[in-house]
């Protein structure tokens, strides 16, 4: 799948092999505005003069084919695929084979107009290293960060990227450094607050309070796993040594009230925001990595 074509009037992608062209899933396409290098170059560069083309093509300089994507660590594997630089629509026909075209050197009868994009080898231009990809248009943009680059059997690189958002990014649990009889309900609960990251800032703040719970928990080790044990009274029992620890799940238990009406309006506080929740979060990843608990 070296060379990939789009409808210049639908944006629907086409796969070649050979003289046929077969459709791709439509939702597995995905816009790259630009690459961000470590340096700061991008690709591709801004230009005074566009060329004359379709509007879509002139915004698609780049297409990332999606392969795979985990929601709750935000990590998707794929393909990308650059226009050609002197960008010239290419002919297609529909064959006998429902939903398959042909590439045509000529305008037959019933033909499309497409556009050819070229598998693209980022790290012949990049370093991986503290590269970013960014997704979208003008409207919408997301950012994403490249964790490593593996190589398919037809030679092209296959990119694993996670989502760099305003949380930053998303440490992954390492079962082998969290204590065993710990490490099912720390996930559990891990896994719940990750995919409530989009939820109101209370319900987040909630599933804080609940991981929190569970890391010192296992941090101190000899709680009684028969009783759910309240956050504060694990903070008091942390040493000293892990003063870090216990400011962030301080942060995470001094926010957890503030859902409650009655506690706003008894100490005069505002509701909880956004920025609270994710500082929450941002709390709860300083302690997973204060404790080498996650994948490096």
């Amino acid at each position: 799948m070296n060379e990939l074509y789009i409808l210049s009037t639908n944006s629907r992608g086409y796969f070649r092999q050979g003289n046929y062209c077969y459709p791709s899933d439509e939702n597995s396409l995905i816009q790259c505005s630009f690459i961000i290098g470590s340096d700061g170059e991008t690709y591709p560069k801004t230009h005074n003069k566009k060329p004359i083309l379709p509007h879509f093509v002139s915004d698609m300089k780049l297409v990332f084919l999606e392969l795979s994507f985990d929601p709750i660590s935000r990590i998707k594997r794929g393909k990308l695929y650059k226009l050609d630089q002197s960008p010239q629509p290419n002919s297609m026909y529909p064959s006998s084979v429902g939903g398959v075209y042909q590439i045509s050197s000529s305008n037959a009868q019933n033909s499309v107009q497409a556009y050819k994009f070229t598998s693209y080898d980022l790290t012949r231009s990049f370093s991986a290293r503290d590269t970013f990809l960014i997704f979208g248009n003008s409207r919408f943009e997301t950012r994403w960060k490249i964790l490593s680059i593996d190589a398919s059997v037809t030679n092209e690189e296959v990119l694993v990227l996670q989502e760099v958002n305003s949380i930053g990014s998303i440490p992954s649990l390492n079962k082998n450094t969290i204590p065993e009889s710990y490490y099912s309900e720390i996930q559990t609960e891990y896994d719940s607050l990750l995919a409530e990251l989009n939820s109101s800032p209370e319900s987040v703040i909630d599933h804080c309070r609940d991981v929190a719970t569970s890391l010192l928990s296992a941090i101190i080790g000899d709680i009684e796993k028969k009783e759910r044990v309240d956050l504060g009274k694990l903070i008091s029992r942390l040493d000293n040594k892990f003063l870090v620890i216990k400011s962030s799940a301080g942060i995470v238990n001094r926010l957890h009230p503030r859902r409650k009406p009655n506690e706003r309006a008894k100490y005069e506080l505002h509701e909880l925001s956004r920025a609270e929740s994710d500082f929450a979060i941002q709390c709860i990843f300083q302690i997973i990595r204060e404790m080498k608990w996650c994948l490096q």
